[in-house]
């Protein structure tokens, strides 16, 4: 059974809430021919009027709509294996084949253990990063205190943390707008006139912060702000 990569990228987005309970309840899924006629369930309700659970069954029919798609991609049989960090489904593992493929217990046994050394891998992965990224955090954040305090153009001492503060966010982009000019890493906006819209962002900043406050002392809100407030108490 030729196994495709791993499916990461828009597992939210492509798969319903349902199905991923599903996924993280039964961690191998396993359709053994795409052309199988579904047998219907003689007393699919069970005494207490509910239906029957067959989410963790192995021989449970899938959607006509899904097998017409295999059958259109030209796949016969497949098996997903759930990829689970921290309680979460993290990705799929797919595996297609172009005739029918029965698999035994003793693969689909094999596919589960896979799948959970692969999710803890991830896992331990994921909280070294984790780790790391909160260490470098600590240590930048001790760094900026101590030199803010002592040097006096600090504008200069944090444009040269640009690259670090990116990656300790993380960001696309990171803008630093100051007195003596711009600086930036990652720049979000590809045409010339990116200054003029920084320096307009910070002058409307300035124009709202410096804005006269009313006699009880609470600023005055934009007229842009108040809109559809006209029924508020």
């Amino acid at each position: 059974m030729a196994c495709s990569p791993t499916r990461v990228c828009a597992i939210r987005n492509r798969t319903s809430r349902r199905r991923r309970a599903l996924y993280l309840r039964n961690r191998v899924r396993a359709i053994a021919s795409t052309d199988y006629r579904p047998s219907p369930i003689l007393s699919a309700m069970l005494d207490d009027g509910s239906p029957l659970d067959l989410s963790m069954h192995g021989l449970s029919s899938v959607s006509p709509v899904h097998l017409e798609y295999m059958r259109n991609m030209g796949m016969a049989a497949s098996m997903l294996v759930s990829v689970i960090v921290d309680g979460r489904l993290w990705g799929l593992i797919a595996c297609h084949h172009r005739a029918p493929r029965q698999l035994p217990p003793r693969h689909r046994t094999a596919a589960d253990l896979l799948g959970v050394f692969y999710s803890m891998r991830v896992a331990a992965m994921q909280h070294l990063e984790t780790a790391t990224r909160k260490t470098r955090a600590g240590a930048i954040r001790m760094g900026m205190r101590r030199m803010l305090g002592a040097i006096p153009d600090p504008s200069a001492y944090i444009a040269t943390l640009l690259p670090e503060l990116r990656e300790m966010i993380p960001a696309d982009a990171v803008v630093l707008v100051s007195p003596a000019g711009i600086a930036g890493v990652a720049m979000p906006f590809r045409t010339r006139s990116w200054p003029m819209r920084v320096h307009g962002w910070r002058a409307s900043r300035i124009r709202w912060r410096h804005r006269p406050s009313p006699a009880n002392g609470r600023r005055a809100l934009p007229a842009r702000a108040m809109t559809g407030c006209s029924g508020c108490a």
